[in-house]
This record gives structure tokens, sequence and C-alpha cells, in this order.
């Protein structure tokens, strides 16, 4: 997501799973974009960050579901 200026490696037929720690204003769902061309199927590696509510995350960290 560029606004969060953070890369990881995408790899075909695999599924990459990242956390990061952040503080944001609302909660939210978001599309991110490969930010560099990788190839053929470049534009297809799109990718979402959800936000939620600090109660649902730490529902969510403590094996519950999470609903925003």
């Amino acid at each position: 997501m560029p606004g969060l200026r953070y890369t990881t490696d995408a790899f075909p037929h695999h599924v990459n799973t990242l956390t990061l720690t952040l503080t944001l204003d609302r909660a939210a769902r978001r599309r991110g974009r490969c930010a560099e061309f990788c190839g053929q199927r470049h534009h297809t590696m799109d990718f979402w960050i959800k936000a939620v509510p600090p109660r649902a995350y730490d529902c969510w960290a403590h094996g519950g579901t999470a609903a925003v």
C-alpha cells in the first residue's frame, strides 16, 4: 500500500500474510497494489488491508472472530 511505504515480495500460488501495527483514524478496507512491474500478471496483484477497531482486533488476536 503506497501510503504505508511498505513492500513485500509475492510469489505465484503462494498466499502472503503480513501484520502491521498501525494507528489509523477509522475502520476501513482498502486495496493495495503491486509497487513494481513484476511480469506478465502484474496487473492482477492487488491485495486488501483491513483496519479494525481495537476491540475487534483484540478479539481476533485471541482466537475469536472480528466483525467490522
